[in-house]
Order: C-alpha cells, then structure tokens, then sequence
C-alpha cells in the first residue's frame, strides 16, 4: 500500500494503538562533501511493528508558513533516515490523542525559523506536549534534546548545530 495523506479529521478520529514515538532524522541530500541537510519528524508506530503514520511540519522554500501532515505508510523505517530514537508509548493510547493533543495545543500553527532547522524545536515542543500528557514517559523531552543539537550524516561524524526556534502562532 502507498502513502497515504490524512486529513486533520481522520487523524482525530484514528483509534490505531500506537507502541512506540519515533523521532526521525532525515537527509536531505548532500549540503557539503562531509554533511548533509537534515529534517526532523515523527512517526507513531503501530503494534505491528511495521506500520506508521508520520507526523510532519514542513515548509515551502521560501515561506516560513508550517505545513503540518500526516501519512499513513505500511514502514516504520524511512530510506531516508540518518538516526532514529524510539519511545515506548503508554497502554491504551492512540493515534486520535496525538493529534487532538496537536490541535488543542495549536501546534498546527507554526513558522519555521530562516535557515531551515525549525523542524527541530517543533520536535522538541511536541514531545515535551506528550510527556506532559503521559503519552510517553517525563524523561523523553530531556532524552531527546541533545541529540537534536546536531547536523547528521549517513556516512560522516555528526556536526554541532545551534538551535534556531521557529514561533508558534
């Protein structure tokens, strides 16, 4: 089955468990012959362990307007992954509560920061919303901080990138 685009309504209506939060590091392709551009998003796994919908804010070149989507994808494993961390989701909770978490809070509503790294602080935000709710443990904005403080690369040593924040809206 291809990927399939969901609707914020059918994302808030979605009872599919989900097990597992994971945060996904993208390439973008070659920025450099020793780096690569990155972009962040998240996937909500399902309990097969080879189903997902990714969760992605994203940009147009040039508007820093988000672009919040969703997809549905018979993978939990993009070809274009560089790192993934995995986060164990608690008993009972499903797809819908992410994303009615997601538009109760307005994080729907965002602009990207220039330079294009505001995928990360989105990241960043929207697990610090789940902890909070106890989809995923307190620990897990914490955990994940530091590793978003870098540029990755499928074939060379990560490379320390400053945190630009985008602005929710």
């Amino acid at each position: 089955m291809p990927s399939r685009v969901l609707s914020s309504q059918e994302v808030q209506e979605d009872a599919t468990p989900v097990t597992q939060v994971r945060v996904v590091v993208h390439t973008q392709g070659a920025a450099g012959p020793n780096t690569s551009d990155n972009h962040w998003s998240l996937y909500l796994v399902h309990p097969n362990g080879t189903s997902s919908i990714r969760i992605n804010m994203r940009a147009e070149f040039g508007d820093p307007t988000g672009i919040l989507e969703w997809t549905k994808h018979d993978y939990v494993h993009s070809i274009s992954t560089v790192r993934y961390w995995d986060f164990p989701v608690a008993a009972g909770i499903t797809v819908l509560f992410f994303a009615r978490l997601i538009y109760n809070l307005r994080r729907d509503r965002y602009d990207m920061s220039g330079g294009g790294s505001g995928c990360r602080w989105w990241v960043y935000n929207v697990m610090s919303d789940m902890a909070q709710e106890n989809y995923i443990h307190q620990s897990a904005p914490g955990e994940i901080w530091p590793n978003l403080l870098f540029l990755y690369h499928k074939h060379q040593e990560r490379r320390e990138l400053q945190m630009v924040r985008g602005e929710f809206v």
